[in-house]
Formats: structure tokens, C-alpha cells, sequence
């Protein structure tokens, strides 16, 4: 059955004119991986996987990926009935709000602002040792120039250490960005590993601050 995203794909392949056999091979996929995509049998694409679809189609990452989140059947958007299983019987998250600036917000270009989340342990674990890390280091960001930068969000650090949180129990995570200097859509991702370094919730949308920059 075709999901949102399956549409929202095709349209973009049909609009370049061309096969979908053609498509598969810029993009480096089989053909019966691209109607994967298409008719939603895959569980969660890969980043990297997303960028060069993104990269074949002529079109900016960040309007492919916010597209995927937005109709992807495991996105979360609002509510503690949004969550994924980890591997760990019992361990479960339930994101419940953003605090601030939810995705899609306005700020100007070189500001200096706090994203903040509210996320909910679901589970009957005890998490002991988190700690939220961000994973930009796996896309490509192109400037409306058309160079390739590595981060459209700076944050001073990559890594936050969350505070040990019982079951029902809710965190608010609070982070700071910096826009670039120039205007653009730009998005940063961030999930939860344990202290082991390993993902929590490896098939959970990441948590995401996406904005749109202005310039004055």
C-alpha cells in the first residue's frame, strides 16, 4: 500500500521524467528497494540513503527528509502515545511536546536560540546513564550556492548527558543552536544512547530542531 511519503516520492521522480529502473540507478538501490519506498515496506530508510535519493532528484536534503518525518508512519509529532520499543524488554519513550520552537518555526540568520523537548520514560525501565547525541555527521547540508556544508545548526557540543529518569517519569531537554549566516531550511537530529555508547531506540524517529532562516 503506497504511504504519503510513496506519493510524495513518485511525484518528485515522475516531475524529473524519468524510469524508476533509471531512478534506482543514480541513486545506487535496487529497483525492488526504490518500491520499497514507494509502497512503504521499508521500517526506517537510512539517513545517507535519504541524501542521495535527495542528491538524484535535484532537490534540497532538508525538504526530503522533513517530508519523510512528516509522513513516515513511525514519526511522532505530538502526544506520550508516540514511541518505539528498544531492544531492552520493557525500555520505551514517549515524546510529548516541543517547548520551543517546534519545526517549521522562523529565526533570523545568526541567532542564537534554545530548542527544548519534552520526553517521557513509557517504559518500566529505570534510565540510568543517558545521554542525547547528535547525528548530523551523517547528512550533507547544501548552501543556496551550491557547496556542501557538514552543519546548518551549530550547537556547542555534540554530546548531553540526560538526567537518570524512573518510569512515567518526564524530561525536558534543552539545547542551543546557532542559525547560519545565510538564509536557508536547516534541521539537526539527536537520539538517546545508553552509556555503552549503543542506541536506545534504534528504529525511533530522532528528535529534530528544523527552522527556516531569514535574513533581515
Amino acid at each position: 500500500m503506497q504511504t504519503d511519503f510513496g506519493i510524495f516520492l513518485r511525484r518528485k521522480i515522475l516531475e524529473k521524467s524519468i524510469s524508476i529502473s533509471k531512478f534506482a540507478e543514480e541513486v545506487g538501490l535496487s529497483r525492488k528497494a526504490v518500491h520499497n519506498l514507494l509502497d512503504g515496506s521499508v521500517e526506517e530508510a537510512k539517513f545517507k540513503t535519504l541524501i542521495k535519493i535527495a542528491d538524484a532528484l535535484n532537490i534540497h536534503p532538508m525538504e526530503l527528509i522533513s517530508a519523510y518525518f512528516r509522513y513516515a508512519d513511525f514519526a511522532c509529532h505530538t502526544g506520550t502515545e508516540c514511541r518505539t520499543s528498544s531492544s531492552t524488554t520493557g525500555d520505551d519513550i514517549g515524546f510529548v511536546k516541543d517547548v520551543t520552537f517546534p519545526d517549521g518555526d522562523m529565526v533570523s540568520i545568526n541567532t542564537t536560540f534554545v530548542k527544548k523537548w519534552l520526553i517521557q520514560n513509557t517504559g518500566t525501565v529505570h534510565w540510568q546513564g543517558r545521554s542525547l547525541i547528535c547525528i548530523d555527521d551523517l547528512l550533507q547540508v547544501r548552501h543556496p550556492d551550491g557547496t556542501i556544508v557538514k552543519h546548518g545548526l551549530k550547537s556547542p557540543q555534540n554530546h548531553y548527558p540526560l538526567p537518570d529518569t524512573p518510569p512515567n517519569g518526564q524530561i525536558e531537554i534543552a539545547i542551543t543552536f546557532t542559525a547560519p549566516n545565510y538564509p536557508s531550511t536547516v534541521i539537526s537530529h539527536w537520539k538517546m544512547i545508553d552509556s555503552q555508547g549503543n542506541y536506545c531506540f534504534p528504529n525511533n524517529a530522532p528528535l529534530t530542531c528544523m527552522v527556516k532562516v531569514f535574513s533581515l
